[in-house]
């Protein structure tokens, strides 16, 4: 389903941005 890799990539781009 994909669904692991796009909460990553939210993550990801949650961090991101936090920073």
């Amino acid at each position: 389903m994909k669904n692991r890799n796009v909460k990553l990539l939210i993550k990801r781009i949650l961090t991101f941005l936090n920073y």
